[in-house]
């Protein structure tokens, strides 16, 4: 799995069936970017905020191994190799993670907002 699909299933499916409003576009990012939260941490947060989105994760253990892996390289890399993860074209043509992140952003928010509670 390339490029931190983890995202996909973990932030895209939070928001399955849901419109809500937009959030700042800075705000997501440097919440991201600088979070101290562990995969575990935001996982158990995912579960929490949307248990369809953590249903959808853990339904199949090779995806939920596959999202942890990827979610733990990224967040044990620098700040500044975070941000730039972030906005890295697609190599599907798909959109950029920032992009995914910023579309659901209630629930990206809700989840890092709550993960150091975990």
């Amino acid at each position: 799995m390339s490029r931190l699909r983890f995202l996909s299933p973990v932030f895209v499916a939070a928001a399955a069936g849901l419109a809500f409003p937009a959030v700042a576009h800075a705000d997501i990012e440097s919440d991201i970017v600088s979070t101290t939260c562990s995969s575990d941490q935001i996982i158990a947060a995912l579960q929490q905020a949307s248990p369809v989105a953590y249903g959808l994760l853990t339904s199949d253990p090779q995806r939920k191994a596959n999202a942890q892996s990827q979610l733990d390289a990224f967040l044990s890399a620098a700040p500044a190799a975070r941000k730039a993860q972030l906005h890295k074209p697609n190599p599907d043509g798909g959109p950029s993670i920032i992009t995914s992140l910023v579309q659901y952003g209630p629930t990206t928010e809700q989840v890092l907002n709550t993960c150091s509670q975990f």
